[in-house]
């Protein structure tokens, strides 16, 4: 199967628009302790929009396209700290808190922006 089109055919349908752009490199402290390539992804609807930073693997730092980012973003309400760690295997610490605070603000934004089939649709790009 051809990721990147199966994610292009999902922008195509729902009317999104993907937009890329490389920012300074940015040492991830909470995941490896290593820099990773860092870009700015817009996301537009004819009605909204969202922005956020997306970070490359370290092993592809200059690959950013829609389907590295439509397959990484969270798609299901991480809920709360216990259920966050027991589905992900973290352990209950507040660093790994942070992490759950990024995950649960990245939900909420993305939850508003997509709609609930489109979310459904996106779970299916991975």
């Amino acid at each position: 199967m051809n990721y990147e089109k199966q994610a292009n055919d999902f922008l195509v349908k729902n009317d999104v628009s993907f937009k890329a752009t490389r920012k300074k490199d940015k040492l991830m402290k909470d995941w490896d302790n290593e820099y990773h390539a860092c870009y700015r992804i817009t996301l537009k609807k004819p009605s909204e929009h969202i922005s956020f930073d997306f970070h490359a693997s370290i092993a592809e730092p200059n690959k950013c396209n829609s389907y590295d980012v439509l397959a990484s973003i969270t798609k299901y309400d991480p809920e709360n700290f216990e259920n966050f760690c027991s589905d992900f295997g973290y352990e209950k610490n507040w660093k790994n808190k942070r992490i759950y605070n990024k995950v649960l603000n990245e939900w909420e934004r993305i939850s508003k922006f997509f709609t609930l089939n489109e979310l459904v649709e996106l779970r299916e790009i991975a």
